[in-house]
């Protein structure tokens, strides 16, 4: 047996080259729901993507403005241009801006650190035109000027931690000299978080995927002790899996003073462990944020099930009379097969449970860890035997021992038969306690936030809280704005035109009063596809301007056209009967009224700062500010355009100097789509839903009447999606994970009610557990939901052992408090160990450098507390009605 496990052992170990770690968040959105969907078309259509920010500090008396910290923001502008995959629109610093001063003798605009200023004369009159713009402003440099941005957008489905790295060196390639230089942003939240989960699994730092560079310190301060630091310390020079490996040894250690009890277990989790990631890399299956926890939940389990064996055979070996290990292996084993397959059954069970989820890293989680629990069980029922078979019995027993029965075992049989004499109060207890934890759980919320995976004295989120303090906030709510877009196009004769006015067939078109405003395009039947329908290129044998007036006049629609455009008939040298193609559109965004509504929004929003609204920015912002730039900088010219005609013009301007693909960020090539970002400086669920019902009933209130609606997007919009998706299903999945388990318990002992008494501690356990969140004030978030799942799947072993010995006691002729003592007497010992030493293996969860984490080990612990006290006081109360409950024989 032993050699038949190496050898599938061997088998499976190239598995482990083909493993790949995925620890982007990106990889923990359902990417078919609807929020991501719209998520994904807004950045095809606009060409955004989420920004690394990097932040520089500078204690300059002048600020920013100084010749040092500006000189290395156009050095790090111009490193961070040359990473592979960053596009010039993507890349935002002061270095990559235009103002509105030209270079003599020529309209050319010069950006704004163009030349590179070096005299106070110079940078005095940056600050200046800064102040002028107001857009850079809490975007580019902070308020207190004493900081500025440079932002690189993470190319579209680009490795996060890659380009964390790179980014990184390019900080230290450029030497920020005396400057603080600090890199924040969704993405390398997601970076530097799949990095500290890695480092809390005991992984080398020599081989984490996004190794911290020398420019950014992550350390806390090294001469102050403080909690952080010394969980930080410990995930780096231990790591929580090997921690809580060496804590499962020593309890092991304590119960059975054997060096082979203590390490056989954790033998066994290391096979399973080695064997579940080995068929990860042969399924493709990426190591997910979510599976970071499977090695803590695998040992645990593994684990268990020894304890129970372990204890058992020392039993039986003790009061035994045969000397034959075979044989004491063979009784020791028939006696723990029902309990051991019930218990990793129903375990298994519990984590399917994940599998009902929408998002592929949880159905992952469950998938495996499932597989996990069952090569456990296989291990137990085969490789276990055969150690024990070949193990001197003197390594298992070094001495001899008294039997327990007025030891541990007997103090857990007396605590059982108190409950059980005592029933009626126990179960009056229980209901009362069940129905007032309801207050507490009436009170659980829904929170989550990328910035709450960093413990607060942590470097990222120290830098993140500045950021915020100073600029508009590092989470982004893209909103684009929809209006109705309408073309009508046609054909007419070179007759039809005259010098200022059009001639075109009345019923392809609108009302009159509709087409004032419109744009018309003309062209020769013949001319190039530049002229296409649709198409927003300039023509080369046409016309196109604004309609001033439309007069119906029978079957046909006079249209008076811009004359400062020109002639339409001369612009397409046609004559005769030639054919002549017409298209007339709607362009929303070229029109004052749509673009007002867009800054009413903006404004209103800007006013939610209980929401951590901290600044919004869209297309009628730039508009007037290239407006005002455009007219001298006089502050009466700082409005929205009034005629369609000049805005278009500002717009063509915008395009001119900042490029098509900057104009592209905030309209569409049709003008029917507008961007605006709101900026949020913590974002959390539950504000980020309360501005989501406000923006909805601002779109209903101003936008519907003019046939206008909102789309949302954006690193905020994904998060609420993510969040709601995997809290939603691990909370639905919760029943019917009962339900399995009650299904599968009942029908492997054939009584429902000892399925019903196996769930009853761990579902007693969960409430209690999510009344303790309300009333301690933890919220239910990706991390924290997960423990609902992981108690109904380790809990319930407690119960099943209990019960299989209750039945044992029944065979054997006792009934009511007495067999009862003796279920208690023979598994409670076992069931113990096995709950202090999960509890401790998860309890390390609680040292992790990252809060959610650590909250989730403390709600396991606590539930695994709460199911312990469940099995040894209520199931001997209920038990205890002795008629009222039959365990058959399996």
């Amino acid at each position: 047996m032993l050699a038949l496990t190496a050898v599938l052992l061997l088998l499976l170990a190239p598995g482990l080259t083909r493993l790949r770690m995925r620890t982007d968040g990106h990889a923990l959105v359902p990417t078919h729901a609807p929020q991501i969907q719209t998520d994904r078309t807004i950045r095809d259509t606009f060409g955004i993507e989420d920004p690394i920010v990097v932040l520089i500090r500078t204690t300059h008396p002048q600020g920013v403005f100084n010749a040092a910290t500006v000189g290395y923001v156009l050095r790090l502008t111009e490193r961070l241009g040359k990473i592979d995959g960053v596009r010039p629109q993507d890349l935002f610093s002061l270095a990559t801006e235009h103002g509105d001063r030209v270079w003599p003798g020529t309209l050319n605009v010069r950006r704004l650190l163009e030349p590179p200023p070096e005299t106070e004369e110079d940078l005095q009159r940056l600050r200046s035109d800064l102040q002028a713009y107001r857009l850079y402003s809490g975007t580019l440099v902070s308020r207190d000027e004493r900081a500025t941005a440079v932002m690189v957008g993470v190319p579209a489905g680009a490795d996060r931690t890659a380009m964390y790295r790179q980014v990184g060196d390019a900080i230290a390639e450029c030497d920020p000299g005396a400057d603080a230089v600090h890199v924040i942003g969704s993405p390398v939240a997601e970076a530097l978080l799949g990095t500290h989960i890695l480092e809390d699994l005991g992984v080398p730092r020599r081989l984490l995927p996004a190794e911290t560079w020398g420019g950014f310190s992550v350390e806390p301060d090294q001469r102050t002790w403080s909690a952080y630091r010394v969980r930080l310390q410990l995930a780096r020079a231990v790591g929580l899996v090997p921690l809580a490996l060496l804590v499962m040894m020593l309890v092991f250690w304590i119960a059975f003073r054997s060096l082979v009890a203590a390490a056989t277990p954790l033998v066994e989790a290391g096979v399973c462990l080695l064997a579940v990631f080995s068929l990860m890399g042969y399924c493709g299956v990426p190591v997910y944020l979510t599976i970071a926890v499977m090695p803590v939940i695998l040992t645990a389990i593994g684990v268990a099930d020894e304890i129970h064996i372990f204890r058992r055979y020392v039993e039986n070996l003790e009061t035994g009379t045969s000397t034959d290990v075979r044989a004491v292996v063979e009784q020791t084993m028939s006696e723990m097969l029902a309990p051991v397959v019930k218990t990793s059954v129903t375990t298994s069970i519990g984590f399917l449970s994940f599998c009902l989820s929408d998002i592929a890293a949880v159905r992952a989680f469950g998938v495996f860890t499932a597989v996990g629990v069952l090569l456990c069980l296989a291990f137990s029922l085969t490789v276990v035997p055969a150690l024990l078979v070949l193990t001197p019995v003197r390594w298992i027993l070094p001495r001899a021992r008294r039997t327990d029965a007025n030891g541990l075992g007997g103090t857990l049989r007396d605590l059982g038969l108190l409950a059980a004499r005592h029933r009626w109060g126990i179960l009056v207890v229980v209901g009362v306690g069940s129905a007032g934890a309801w207050w507490g759980v009436s009170r659980v919320t829904v929170q989550d936030s990328w910035i709450d995976g960093f413990a607060p004295e942590s470097e990222f989120y120290r830098a993140t809280t500045e950021f915020n303090q100073q600029f508009l906030g590092t989470h982004l709510l893209q909103i684009c704005a929809h209006a109705d877009f309408e073309r009508h196009a046609g054909r007419v004769t070179a007759a039809d035109l005259s010098h200022h006015d059009v001639l075109l067939p009345a019923a392809e078109l609108p009302a009159a009063e509709q087409l004032v405003g419109r744009r018309l395009k003309v062209w020769r039947a013949d001319a190039s596809a530049a002229a296409a329908p649709g198409s927003n290129r300039p023509l080369v044998h046409g016309w196109e301007g604004w309609i001033e007036s439309a007069v119906r006049e029978g079957e046909k629609m006079r249209i008076a056209v811009d004359r400062r455009k020109g002639s339409p008939r001369i612009a397409l040298e046609v004559r005769g009967g030639e054919a002549v193609e017409f298209e007339i559109r709607k362009l929303p965004f070229l029109t004052r009224e749509p673009l007002q509504r867009l800054e009413s929004l903006g404004r209103n929003l800007e006013t939610r700062t209980e929401w951590a609204v901290g600044g919004v920015l869209g297309a009628a912002d730039y508009l007037k500010t290239a407006h005002f730039m455009s007219r001298g900088r006089h502050e009466e010219h700082r409005v929205i355009p009034e005629t369609s005609e000049r805005i278009d013009w500002v717009w063509t301007q915008y395009r001119r100097i900042r490029g098509p693909e900057r104009l592209a960020q905030l309209v569409d090539p049709d003008f029917s789509q507008s961007l605006t970002t709101v900026f949020l400086k913590n974002a959390n669920f539950a504000d980020t839903a309360r501005l989501i019902d406000d923006i909805r009933a601002l779109e209903r209130q101003e936008l519907t009447p003019l046939g206008m609606r909102l789309e949302l997007g954006g690193d905020v919009a994904v998060s609420q999606s993510l969040i709601q998706a995997i809290v939603t299903t691990q909370l639905e999945s919760l029943g019917l994970s009962l339900l399995g388990i009650w299904l599968v318990t009942s029908l492997m002992s054939r009584s429902a009610m000892v399925g019903t008494l196996a769930v009853l501690p761990c579902a007693l356990a969960v409430w209690a557990d999510f009344a303790l969140m309300g009333w301690a004030g933890i919220p239910l978030g990706v991390a924290t939901s997960m423990f609902a799942g992981m108690t109904l799947g380790i809990g319930v072993d407690y119960a099943i052992h209990l019960l299989e010995q209750h039945r044992r006691a029944r065979d054997k002729g006792l009934t009511g408090s007495a067999a009862v003592g003796d279920a208690v007497l023979r598994c409670g010992p076992a069931v113990l160990i096995d709950a202090v030493a999960v509890a401790l293996g998860f309890g390390m969860l609680v040292l992790s450098q990252v809060p959610a984490n650590a909250r989730l080990g403390l709600l396991v612990v606590s539930s695994i507390a709460g199911c312990l006290l469940a099995t040894f006081l209520l199931l001997p109360a209920l038990l205890a009605f002795d008629r009222k409950v039959s365990v058959p024989q399996v």
